[in-house]
């Protein structure tokens, strides 16, 4: 099984985790595993979901990195 991560920048501040997980679920795309990694300013969400395609299209749509 090949899996396909996706990487989010974003400010590390209250809510981001949030908005990326709304967006998504508003477009009903699954998140099968995740980890994140943050500094003092930014942070790096990875997510691997169930259609990689269509959440990296729904991402920057929203203005996400």
């Amino acid at each position: 099984m090949i899996a396909q991560q996706l990487s989010i920048f974003a400010e590390n501040k209250p809510g981001r985790l949030a908005a990326v997980t709304q967006i998504l679920a508003q477009d009903k795309i699954d998140i099968r595993a995740t980890t994140i990694s943050t500094s003092d300013t930014f942070g790096v969400i990875n997510l691997i979901v169930d259609d990689p395609e269509r959440a990296k299209k729904t991402l920057t749509k929203a203005g996400m990195m």
